[in-house]
């Protein structure tokens, strides 16, 4: 709490972590202090709700507490979750105990009531104590100091705990959901709407959007659905006899796999919430630091710490120094990784990145050695799907073929095909993957579907909606690009994935008219040409490149027409008054 009222700033005296670490209480007058909230904190809330791109500046509603707890509790491995009223009917169920048991410290049952905002005691009784009897007969019955913890066991059954519980539809079972009639029909309805926005005329775009991202969000719930009825009903195994390349083991949870991408703080947070530290102590004072630094800081993205841009946000590779921001978050990964590969290339003749140490090697007798040293030290995981954390990649996928040739070095699998050869990875198949997934699976999924599987993108948010504009920058030209989440950006033409919405924005494409707002004319002093100032709209860009001013030849003879006859209506209107 006290980290989310720091990172807020509408306490002045709670600003920063060392002014709250200064306060004392007052010397004269009660043992606490009351702070006060500054006047522009009054109508904006300390606890708002959160997205990927941080604060929404509304308030955190009160069923999202709930959501948030229990999906770290299915995380953890509680098959059902733990909503909020669970930990609450715990904490009444235990000062119950305590009533009974403690009679010199325990709590009143009107203590246990106004605790629970309840009048009546058959309420707790009968809705929160539940059927299970804490009475410790046997020990009352012979004098004998008595048990307070007989039930907790048979309430954690309840909660129904899987160490290996699945936090993806294995392979098999996504087959028959997507063989379903349901959901071929959802399919072949998003088919059919992204064909008629093709050919819809402008005043339709919005509608068939929304229309499309109802039925995105049918496939969604299809999905989710079938997760959990899965997870419901995986069987618990708590001692089994498993192949090398099903054992379940650390290395295999998802978080284990993505731990080497965290930032610092979050490092050091990971460490430090195992352990019970005072207030004001060393590590309290850092745990405290790194929190309001998470609270205040973006972490849409990740990068391993070799592929990390520039603290002022370019490309960490000298010959690019391309800044990040004319990037879109999804592609700044695969850039800095393109160009780091591409430059130790160019300079050593050989460039494999570990994603295991996150290192780069340069020679192939040190990969064939570093390879070698992975496999003598046993911590190769046994996993053949790739693994994308906030856009990057946390490890690579390894094919599953050559995986169990014994007769290949492990430093050798990267060179099974020629670079011309080598296939995308389908982004479906890192859903269809779970940790308990063998290689068989991977194996059959992978002869099936390696000339037929068709990727599907209906769930990434940026699939290029439409070109608005073009610019000539240099030698290159450059799109303006309107994604299906209805941001824009500026991007190379070898950026963009479908080249036929190229040739049809050439077709009709006249001069700046879509996706910008003009805002005022000028007269350029050298070359004594009109220039119209454009601002771009829902731009994801740099805040600097929001605003351009153009040559009034780049604009849309249709705008130009109108912010003529704009201008002239506006001086008849001023004569005449």
């Amino acid at each position: 709490m006290l980290a989310n009222i720091i990172s807020s700033g509408f306490y002045p005296e709670l600003s920063t972590v060392e002014k709250a670490l200064k306060l004392t209480p007052p010397k004269n007058g009660p043992s606490f202090r009351i702070i006060t909230l500054a006047d522009e904190g009054k109508k904006k809330p300390v606890f708002p709700a959160w997205s990927q791109h941080g604060p929404k500046g509304t308030v955190k509603a009160p069923n999202s507490w709930g959501a948030q707890a229990s999906d770290w509790a299915i995380r953890a491995g509680l098959a059902t979750g733990l909503g909020l009223h669970s930990a609450r009917r715990e904490a009444l169920i235990k000062a119950n105990v305590l009533t009974r048991h403690l009679k010199d410290n325990g709590y009143t049952l009107g203590q246990v009531l106004k605790f629970a905002s309840q009048n009546n005691p058959n309420v707790l009784i009968h809705s929160y104590l539940g059927n299970v009897s804490t009475i410790d007969g046997a020990a009352s019955f012979l004098g004998l100091e008595r048990r307070t913890d007989l039930a907790e066991d048979f309430r954690s059954v309840t909660m129904k705990w899987n160490p290996a519980l699945n936090h993806s539809i294995p392979i098999r079972e996504q087959r028959d959901l997507e063989n379903s009639p349901e959901y071929r029909s959802i399919k072949d309805r998003i088919a059919e709407i992204k064909s008629l926005k093709e050919s819809a005329p402008k005043d339709s775009e919005e509608a068939l959007k929304l229309q499309l991202k109802a039925e995105q969000d049918k496939l969604r719930a299809l999905r989710k659905k079938k997760l959990k009825d899965l997870q419901a009903s995986q069987k618990i195994i708590y001692e089994s006899v498993e192949s090398p390349h099903e054992q379940w083991d650390a290395r295999r949870s998802h978080f284990h796999r993505i731990k080497h991408m965290l930032s610092e703080p979050r490092t050091r947070l990971m460490e430090v919430m195992k352990e019970r530290v005072p207030p004001r102590s060393k590590k309290w004072i850092s745990a405290l630091q790194d929190l309001v630094t998470l609270r205040t800081t973006s972490s849409r993205l990740a990068f391993q710490n070799v592929l990390m841009p520039t603290n002022d946000g370019y490309c960490p590779v000298s010959s690019c120094k391309m800044r990040m921001d004319k990037i879109i978050p999804p592609k700044q990964w695969s850039h800095i990784y393109r160009c780091y590969k591409k430059n130790l290339i160019d300079e050593f003749g050989f460039a494999q990145f570990c994603f295991l140490c996150s290192s780069w090697q340069t020679s192939k007798e040190d990969w064939k050695t570093h390879c070698q040293q992975h496999i003598e030290r046993d911590d190769v995981p046994f996993r053949c799907d790739p693994v994308t954390f906030r856009y990057a990649t946390a490890h690579a996928g390894y094919c599953p073929v050559a995986t169990t040739d014994v007769n290949l070095v492990f430093a050798a699998w990267g060179d099974l095909k020629p670079p011309e050869e080598e296939m995308m990875v389908d982004p479906e198949l890192y859903k269809a993957t779970t940790d308990n997934m063998s290689a068989a699976e991977i194996l059959e999924t992978h002869i099936d579907d390696t000339n037929s599987y068709e990727a599907s993108l209906i769930d990434d948010p940026y699939d290029a909606d439409c070109i608005l504009a073009k610019w000539k920058e240099g030698r290159k030209m450059l799109y303006l690009v309107k994604w299906d989440d209805g941001t824009t950006t500026w991007e190379p033409q070898e950026e963009i994935l479908k080249q036929d919405l190229i040739s049809k924005f050439e077709k009709g494409y006249k001069g700046f008219n879509k996706g910008i707002e003009v805002f005022g004319t000028r007269i350029n002093g050298r070359s004594k040409k009109v220039e119209y100032k454009i601002r771009f709209l829902n731009y994801a860009g740099a805040e600097k490149d929001k605003s351009w001013w153009v040559p009034e030849s780049t604009m849309d003879p249709e705008i130009r027409q109108n912010h003529t006859t704009a201008k002239q209506t506006t001086r008849k209107r001023r004569k005449r008054s």
